[in-house]
């Protein structure tokens, strides 16, 4: 853990250094939330902004999660209504499976060595 130092006051701020492995843990619930979602048949006042809120998300942890394993990745689309498109998402979930991380694989029982897809 690296130790970031803000001067107000006497307080300092301890950030967690971004592995892999933490992407990773954050992107398969949100893989799954998003499949949940459209299954579920039901509708309520707030789904589509959910799941725009939730793609947003997930498209920018993809992202991230490319960047980190030295993946090409589509360029985003912006503030767009999503970051990227329907066919670039599942392009760079493959080319993120072909590096080694599978986001729509069980989590496990998340411990690291369950969070990258063994080679």
């Amino acid at each position: 853990m690296r130790v970031v130092r803000q001067r107000l006051g006497s307080s300092t701020e301890v950030v967690s250094a971004m592995t892999i492995e933490s992407v990773a843990a954050q992107l398969r619930p949100l893989r799954a939330r998003i499949d949940a979602q459209h299954t579920n048949q039901h509708t309520w006042p707030s789904k589509e902004e959910e799941l725009a809120a939730d793609y947003d998300r997930y498209d920018r942890r993809l992202l991230k999660a490319a960047a980190m394993l030295g993946v090409d990745a589509p360029a985003g689309r912006g503030r767009e209504e999503t970051v990227l498109s329907g066919d670039d998402r599942l392009q760079l979930e493959q080319r993120l499976v072909d590096a080694g991380l599978d986001v729509r694989a069980p989590a496990g029982d998340g411990s690291p060595t369950q969070l990258l897809r063994p080679e």
